[in-house]
Parts: C-alpha cells; structure tokens; sequence
C-alpha cells in the first residue's frame, strides 16, 4: 500500500465523516 494510496483512503473517510456530521446537524 503506497502512501499516496493510504493519504487519499485517509481523505476519502475524513470527508465522509464531515458530510454525515453536517448531516447530522443541519439538514442536507
């Protein structure tokens, strides 16, 4: 697994996590 790889996983789940939080507290 290259680190380019593994930081853009790492991004990918950031932002699904920072979606589902603005989600969560505002509508969508």
């Amino acid at each position: 697994m290259t680190v380019r790889y593994g930081s853009l996983f790492i991004a990918l789940i950031l932002s699904l996590q920072y979606r589902m939080l603005v989600c969560s507290e505002n509508f969508c």
